[in-house]
């Protein structure tokens, strides 16, 4: 396991799923299992118990998991942020028509 320290670029969309964990008990234990004397240690409990989560949404949602409008849902009006969503809805429907060449099943497709 890891911990990434994520930008506001890294985000690309919110959902309205809570997972229920407690943050600070995850950093410390996997800044503990950062010291060589405890290296080999077994995530703790609310490490396993986030990752246990996080497998039971995407188990739960194959298709991926509904994500919230930023304009709609979330009532942000600024002129950048539309513009952006605008922007990144195009995009994403652009996305149906690409195919990629170097995929394994590509003559199969």
């Amino acid at each position: 396991h890891t911990v990434q320290k994520l930008k506001l670029q890294d985000i690309s969309a919110i959902t309205a799923k809570t997972l229920k964990v407690i943050p600070e008990r995850i950093i410390d234990n996997y800044n503990k299992r950062q010291q060589p004397r405890f290296r080999l240690d077994p995530p703790g409990q609310a490490i396993s118990t986030a990752t246990q989560e996080l497998l039971r949404l995407a188990e739960a949602n194959p298709n991926g998991i509904a994500t919230l409008d930023p304009v709609n849902d979330l009532h942000l009006k600024g002129v950048d942020v539309v513009e952006g969503v605008m922007r990144q809805r195009v995009l994403q429907d652009s996305l149906k028509d690409f195919h990629c060449i170097h995929s394994p099943t590509f003559t199969e497709q």
